[in-house]
């Protein structure tokens, strides 16, 4: 994984081809009980600020999902494609909430 920025905005990206279900990154950092900007939920009253994962961008087609506190792919993903998840799948309270046009 790298972080990369594309047109003024930074985001995650992989480095290498990643098959379907495979788990690409254990999220590691400081535990926060509630949420912020940067922080991805991993359980009830549990965000983590990851080095890697405060520059994972939302998409309503995301490539990968948040489970049991690792980055998922949900789908074959390319080496240099961008990682992406839902957020509205994976936060239960968002500190920035946002809605699809």
């Amino acid at each position: 994984m790298e972080i990369k920025s594309t047109n003024d905005v930074k985001g995650l990206f992989s480095s290498e081809v990643y098959k379907i279900n495979t788990k690409i990154h254990k999220l590691q950092g400081e535990l926060q009980n509630k949420p912020t900007r940067t922080t991805i939920e991993i359980g009830v009253n549990q965000h983590i600020d990851d080095d890697h994962g405060i520059y994972m961008n939302h998409s309503f087609d995301p490539s990968c999902k948040i489970n049991d506190g690792y980055i998922v792919s949900i789908k074959d993903i390319e080496d240099g494609e961008e990682l992406t998840f839902n957020y509205n799948d994976s936060e239960t309270k968002m500190s920035c909430p946002f809605k699809d046009n």
